[in-house]
């Protein structure tokens, strides 16, 4: 009975310090995880996490999984084996050594005690971490605002597009929409209202002083990124429908998904009602992030993506760069779809979304220069270059008098040491340019605004009359004297009636 009581406490023993170490070793990928989130990701929120974690995955570039898991796990794995063999080597001196080491032993008595208490004091630090990490996270804060913090700002502030009057000019205009990945305005001068000495996108500041901008001095020439409209899909929502993408849309229900907020009235909608033919065209896959789900539920776009260039053999079925195919095919192919969209007779709608520019250092084509030592900064260059190359032969092709094109970032850069280099003092903006508008801007610099505002926008460069000059939470920023949401609540104060449940929003936006 003596010798199994024995066995039964070494063998608790032994358990109790192998799960000691995996909580050991939990604390550690929490802290590294916080760490590398702070240098490479700082501008990623918890509701951007948790909407990647629910939505489609498909097509998803595992360059930053992969950079995670090097950067993370190796280092994990050491400190925890160097954190265990030191408790254990010296708890066991502790034990063992004779009195003639009675001053190292005394040295040694604290990693007795840990070892002693190993598993306790371990699941203690790992919880510790782990609310510390929701915390940091913004999980907390989400969790308050969803269920403790209600807003009725939608009520009081939101335009439905079906609750007023569009009249579209007599011969309706094309559009061709270029969202440009993660194209900020810090990427320019200081001159420009950049925040660099040197201009990386040369091309593209020309494109703004030569064409449309809403040039602000407060905010450095562009458009602060609303709340949950700083990834890919969520700045898609919010450019094309004046309302962010709110979680927990599809976090309950999956089938929401495949139907994108089908409450809500957008840009695609609107032109589709009006007889556009649409069509979306990306260099990666579109089901990634639910992509496919927003453009099929609002406008029925046609989709040309990393999937459709292989089926046309545009591409080999082994083909793969970055997230699917480089922009330089994606000007290419675009020129060609936007021709047979001109060849039907019929008002069309373009959107394309670039890719090269995505962190963390982008991609570099056989085009790029290396004028930098930092290759993120070449594809910048690069990247200016082509949407540049691409306006222009746009200019020459017989539809463009009566086309419009919409140049703007999606969202802002999400990390990386491009990010961290910023001063942290510098309103970071997103670029935004309009070429060949149907209606002159005469404003004076003065409006705040954000990518809310760029729905209404989009369809009064249209030449599209609006009643009243707002849609969604948007105003029309060549509506010079209408003020926006930003110029009323500030845009730190719409960003906090933004962050607020609202039933207004799952009522009238998640469920038809």
């Amino acid at each position: 009975m003596k010798q199994f009581k024995e066995i039964m406490k070494k063998s608790w023993s032994s358990g109790a310090f192998i799960a000691g170490t995996c909580f050991m070793f939990l604390t550690i990928l929490i802290v590294r995880a916080l760490i590398w989130k702070a240098c490479y990701f700082n501008t990623v929120d918890f509701e951007q996490i948790l909407y990647n974690l629910m939505a489609p995955m498909d097509g998803a570039n595992t360059e930053v999984f992969t950079g995670f898991a090097l950067q993370i796990l190796p280092s994990a794995i050491i400190i925890c084996v160097l954190v265990a063999s030191v408790v254990i080597v010296l708890s066991d001196y502790y034990i063992n050594e004779n009195k003639k080491s009675e001053k190292l032993k005394k040295c040694c008595r604290p990693f007795h005690f840990l070892k002693k208490h190993y598993l306790s004091w371990n699941v203690i630090v790992f919880f510790f971490f782990f609310l510390f990490g929701l915390t940091e996270i913004g999980a907390v804060n989400y969790v308050w605002n969803r269920f403790f913090d209600k807003s009725e700002f939608y009520e009081e502030e939101y335009v439905a597009p079906d609750s007023v009057t569009l009249t579209f000019p007599e011969e309706k205009r094309n559009l061709i929409y270029i969202f440009c990945e993660s194209m900020e305005n810090s990427f320019m001068s200081l001159e420009y209202g950049g925040a660099q000495e040197e201009n990386y996108i040369p091309e593209l500041t020309k494109l703004m002083e030569e064409n449309t901008s809403f040039y602000n001095t407060e905010t450095n020439n562009g458009a602060h990124v609303s709340y949950n409209s700083d990834w890919t899909v969520a700045a898609m929502t919010t450019h094309t429908s004046g309302i962010p993408l709110v979680l927990p849309m599809g976090v309950e229900d999956e089938e929401s998904y495949t139907s994108f907020l089908p409450g809500v009235t957008n840009l695609g909608d609107i032109l589709k009602e009006e007889g556009y033919n649409q069509e979306l065209i990306i260099g990666s896959d579109v089901s990634f992030g639910g992509r496919d789900n927003l453009f099929n539920t609002h406008g029925e776009y046609e989709i040309f993506d990393y999937n459709t260039a292989i089926e046309r053999g545009y591409i080999p079925k082994d083909y793969y760069e970055f997230w699917g195919y480089e922009d330089k095919k994606l000007f290419e192919y675009a020129k060609t779809e936007i021709l047979n969209q001109y060849a039907k007779g019929e008002p069309f709608n373009v959107t394309i979304l670039t890719v090269d520019t995505h962190f963390m250092d982008g991609y570099q084509c056989e085009d790029c220069e290396d004028t930098y030592e930092d290759p993120y900064l070449n594809t910048l260059n690069c990247s200016s270059k082509k949407i540049y190359e691409f306006v222009e032969w746009i200019k020459q092709q017989e539809f463009y008098e009566n086309t419009t094109i919409v140049i703007a970032g999606d969202h802002l850069n999400m990390g990386g040491t491009y990010v961290a280099s910023i001063d942290r003092e510098y309103d970071r903006t997103v670029y935004y340019t309009i070429v060949n508008p149907a209606i002159v801007y005469t404003g004076n610099g003065e409006h705040l605004y954000s990518t809310l505002d760029f729905f209404p926008t989009t369809l009064a460069a249209m030449g599209v009359e609006i009643e009243g000059d707002r849609l969604g939470l948007g105003t029309n920023l060549f509506a010079t004297e209408k003020q926006t949401l930003s110029d009323k609540y500030g845009h730190e104060g719409l960003f906090e009636e933004l962050e607020k449940h609202s039933e207004y929003y799952t009522n009238h936006f998640v469920e038809e």
